[in-house]
């Protein structure tokens, strides 16, 4: 089996994820990954299977507007994130924590 150097197995050999924002460890059912896919589009990745390079972030507020605040998921994707995508994360965060 190939690792990559940032996922980690459980003990129930499901991996993990880190956040981009609090670098906290969860399992990747948990956590929204955003990617940017071959042809430069920046999109919320549903299913966590999608081309292109990607991040994860935690679900909720204080990750979303921590990232949008510091870059780093701009960073982490090497591309520029249109404030829609933040505006849809604050949305996907606020209807899972209520």
């Amino acid at each position: 089996m190939i690792m990559r150097k940032n996922a980690k197995i459980y003990n129930d050999g499901n991996f993990t994820r880190m956040c981009v924002s609090c670098n906290a460890r969860r399992h990747k059912n948990e956590m929204i990954r955003i990617a940017l896919s071959p042809d430069g589009k920046v999109y919320i990745d549903e299913t966590g299977r999608g081309q292109g390079r990607g991040c994860y972030l935690c679900v909720n507020s204080e990750c979303i507007s921590s990232a949008m605040k510091s870059g780093k998921m701009a960073r982490a994707l090497k591309s520029e994130i249109p404030p829609e995508i933040y505006d849809a994360l604050k949305e996907k965060a606020g209807k899972i924590n209520e």
